[in-house]
C-alpha cells in the first residue's frame, strides 16, 4: 500500500513538473514576441520620422520656392509699374497730349491774367465802351474782331452782360486775314468819337453787307451818324490808326492770339462763351 501510494504521489507529481516545463517556456516566448513588436514598432516610428523628416525638408523647400517666387513676382511687379508710370508720364507730357495741353493752357491763361493786371489801365483807356467808365469799375474786357464768327455769335451773351448793368470795355484786335476787320474798326472808334459807338457796334455784329462793300458812311447812316462829315474825316485820321495799332501791341503782349477773348481781373475765357462764362470771367459767379 506504501509503494502504491508512493505511486500515486509520483503521478500526482508528474502533471506540476510537467506544468512547470510549460511556464518555464511561455515567457520565453512572450518575451521574444514583445521584442519583436517593439522593433517593428521602432522601425514604423523611425520609418515616419524619417518620412515625416523628408516632409518637412520638402515643405521647407517648397516654401523657399514659393517665397522666391512671390519675390520674383513683386519685383516683377515693381519694375512693370515703373515702366507703366514712366510711359504715361511721357505720353501725358508730349506735345498735343491733354495733359500737356491742359497745362499749356493753364500757365499760357496765368501769364495773360498777370500781364492783363499790369496793363488794365491801359486796356481800358485805348478800348470802346457804350459809357464812360472809369478803369476800376470795369468788369470785363472783350477783344474782337467784327468778322470774327465766335464774337458775331456771342454778341447777344454780352449785350445781355451789359444790361445786368456790368460795364464792358471792347478791344479791338482785327485779324490780317479778315479783309473788311481794320476798316470795321476803324468805323467803330470813329462812331465813337462822334457818340455813336454803342449803336455802330450792334450795327457791324449783326449785319453783313459792310463785309462786302465796306461802305461805312452807309453804315455810319444806318447807325444813326448825324455827324456825317466829322465821321468821315475820322477815317482817314492818323490818329485811329495808331490806336488800332496800339490796341493789337497790348493785346499780343497779353499772349493772346485769338478772338473772342475775355479778360477778367482774373480769370480768362477764350472763344465762344455763354453767359454764365461771362459772369464768371466778370467775378459774378464761383467756379463750376
Amino acid at each position: 500500500m506504501i509503494l502504491h501510494g508512493s505511486e500515486v504521489g509520483g503521478a500526482q507529481q508528474a502533471p506540476e513538473v510537467a506544468s512547470h516545463g510549460i511556464g518555464s517556456r511561455q515567457p520565453a516566448r512572450l518575451s521574444g514576441a514583445l521584442t519583436v513588436r517593439t522593433l517593428r514598432y521602432r522601425a514604423r516610428l523611425y520609418s515616419r520620422g524619417n518620412l515625416w523628416s523628408q516632409n518637412g525638408e520638402r515643405l521647407a523647400e517648397q516654401n523657399e520656392v514659393l517665397q522666391h517666387n512671390r519675390n520674383m513676382r513683386s519685383k516683377a511687379i515693381d519694375i512693370c509699374t515703373v515702366l507703366v508710370l514712366a510711359l504715361a508720364l511721357a505720353l501725358a507730357t508730349m506735345p498735343g497730349s491733354i495733359v500737356r495741353t491742359a497745362w499749356d493752357v493753364w500757365r499760357r491763361d496765368r501769364a495773360t491774367s498777370r500781364a492783363a493786371t499790369q496793363n488794365w489801365l491801359e486796356l481800358t483807356t485805348l478800348g470802346s465802351a457804350f459809357k464812360p467808365v472809369e478803369s476800376d469799375s470795369v468788369a470785363i474786357i472783350e477783344v474782337l474782331d467784327y468778322e470774327c464768327p465766335f464774337c458775331r455769335a456771342v454778341h447777344f451773351a454780352v449785350d445781355s452782360l451789359v444790361s445786368l448793368s456790368k460795364n464792358v470795355v471792347y478791344v479791338h484786335y482785327p485779324i490780317k486775314s479778315h479783309k473788311a476787320a481794320r476798316g470795321a474798326s476803324r468805323a467803330a472808334l470813329c462812331a465813337e468819337r462822334v457818340g455813336k459807338f454803342r449803336e455802330m457796334h450792334n450795327r457791324l455784329m449783326t449785319s453783313e453787307r459792310w463785309r462786302a462793300d465796306t461802305n461805312w458812311l452807309l453804315e455810319a447812316s444806318e447807325a444813326g451818324v448825324s455827324d456825317v462829315a466829322g465821321f468821315q474825316s475820322c477815317l482817314t485820321d492818323p490818329d485811329i490808326e495808331r490806336r488800332i495799332d496800339r490796341q493789337i501791341e497790348i493785346v499780343e503782349k497779353l499772349s493772346i492770339t485769338g478772338t473772342p477773348t475775355f479778360v477778367g481781373r482774373d480769370k480768362i475765357h477764350r472763344g465762344k462763351g455763354t453767359l454764365a462764362d461771362l459772369k464768371l470771367v466778370a467775378g459774378e459767379l464761383r467756379d463750376r
